[in-house]
């Protein structure tokens, strides 16, 4: 792998960063602007977007240098996920057998072929 002596690559992040940030900012304030003059509630939706992009736009910004949070897998949640699929696919092979037999897949209590 190739060296960056430039750090192009930390350049090409801390400007999508920007980028970020100053489009959540200027959505925020233009919508919230356009607001209060269709709804003739004054500076008070447009400091509101403000507020509201400021944040999203710090969001973003802290999501990409640090990675989004996941929370932890618990332990055994991925086998009880796999033994739930395995119990859905014997339920769905027994009403397939059932309908193969011609017979009510919601009646338990059937014995044999139903009427073709």
């Amino acid at each position: 792998m190739a060296q960056d002596p430039w750090g192009a690559k930390a350049l090409g992040q801390a400007l999508a960063m920007a980028t970020n940030m100053a489009a959540a900012l200027a959505v925020g304030y233009f919508l919230g602007a356009y607001l209060d003059k269709r709804f003739g509630t004054g500076p008070w939706l447009t400091v509101l977007g403000f507020i509201l992009g400021t944040g999203t736009g710090l969001k973003m910004v802290y999501e990409m240098a640090f990675g989004k949070t996941e929370e932890p897998v618990k332990k055994g949640a991925e086998k009880r996920k796999i033994r739930r699929t395995k119990d859905d696919l014997a339920k769905i092979k027994e009403v397939r057998d059932r309908l193969l037999m011609g017979q009510d897949p919601e009646d338990k209590d059937q014995e044999g072929p139903g009427p073709r």
